[in-house]
């Protein structure tokens, strides 16, 4: 989370595919406007990728580097950072949850 100069209303967002990211891995980012002037600034990459030098982390300052995203987060700070894994590409891309001697629970299930 960053605060930003100046937002829009709280709940506008915008997406972007591709960014960062060869043709052929599924990746992009999000900004999501929250109130106070404060934003959610993310990157997203599918774990499919087959590039084995690929590194999500560089990701984000790509989409923070990006002109119409620099312009808005100019002069603000970031209040908060963090990463997840998340089950993308539909229920065919969600972990089995059960195998011998482990189970997977909450968000780490995907489900």
């Amino acid at each position: 989370m960053a605060a930003a100069r100046r937002t829009r209303a709280p709940g506008a967002h915008r997406a972007c595919a591709g960014l960062a990211a060869d043709s052929h891995t599924y990746a992009g980012s999000f900004l999501y406007h929250l109130d106070d002037d404060r934003v959610y600034v993310g990157y997203i990459v599918g774990l499919d990728y087959q590039d084995p030098r690929l590194q999500a982390v560089r990701g984000v300052p790509a989409v923070q580097d990006h002109p119409s995203v620099k312009a808005l987060l100019e002069g603000g700070e970031i209040g908060l950072g963090g990463a997840r894994a998340i089950a993308a590409g539909g229920w065919q891309s969600t972990p089995t949850l059960e195998m011998p001697g482990a189970i997977l629970i909450g968000d780490a299930g995907g489900r």
